[in-house]
């Protein structure tokens, strides 16, 4: 009985890992601020940046449970363009912007004024708020 439900326990794991990765492939991104800048700036769109870190267990909570929220996706790749930046790889941004902990979301706009901001976690209902807000 302990084995059989050990292996239930673990297909459930992995059942759960495999639709968090399907949900989040679905979610346009890039890492990279300057073909952001580019892209917002092509497609007259805003950018939201989500800064982050290595370690950071909001940042983990925020990819697992709001960006795989469907409305949030459909929100994000329809009107803006999506931005993670990693605050140790890319202190300099991070000052600009006066990042102090992560996760923080800003949205800018495609001149890279920001027009929006949240410090920590937020669910997908207030993140769709401020997102149809801007």
């Amino acid at each position: 009985m302990k084995r059989i439900m050990l292996i239930i326990l673990v297909l459930v794991i992995l059942t759960a890992g495999v639709s968090s990765s399907f949900a989040s492939d679905a979610l346009n991104s890039t890492d990279d601020f300057t073909q952001a800048i580019n892209q917002a700036q092509t497609e007259n769109k805003n950018i939201v940046v989500i800064f982050e870190q290595d370690g950071c267990v909001y940042c983990d909570i925020l990819k697992e449970n709001t960006l795989i929220d469907s409305r949030v996706i459909d929100e994000l790749n329809s009107n803006f363009i999506l931005a993670f930046v990693d605050i140790n790889e890319y202190p300099e941004l991070a000052a600009k912007y006066e990042v102090y902990g992560t996760p923080t979301i800003s949205i800018l706009d495609s001149s890279q004024q920001q027009i929006g901001r949240i410090e920590g976690y937020v669910d997908a209902d207030d993140f769709l708020e401020m997102l149809q807000g801007v």
